[in-house]
């Protein structure tokens, strides 16, 4: 069976400079375009950055999210504090709907 490993950093590098141009201390990002996964919002907080994701495929296509996924920014990198919906470094099946929805909390980008 084929497996898919998501290179969080590499789904992030749009995020991260759309993040960079905003200067509120709370800030949105809605519909970034990523392929196997829509980050359908974006939250940037002055205690957290929160991705809002959609993880899809066919039925029964394993996906994880790793503990070492992070976002590179401006020459910063911001590890992951935590996931709902999904364990960290454990394979999830995506179920018949080939949808699984997440939501993954970082450290803040100033």
């Amino acid at each position: 069976m084929k497996t898919v490993h998501l290179h969080i950093v590499l789904l992030f590098l749009a995020v991260a400079a759309m993040a960079a141009a905003c200067t509120p201390s709370h800030r949105d990002v809605n519909n970034p375009l990523i392929e196997a996964a829509n980050i359908t919002r974006v939250e940037l907080t002055d205690s957290a950055t929160t991705l809002h994701v959609e993880l899809y495929g066919y039925p029964g296509l394993s996906v994880r999210i790793s503990d070492k996924s992070v976002i590179k920014a401006d020459g910063e990198t911001y590890c992951i504090k935590s996931a709902k919906g999904i364990t960290m470094n454990k394979w999830l099946r995506l179920p018949k709907s080939g949808l699984t929805s997440c939501t993954l909390t970082f450290q803040p980008i100033p």
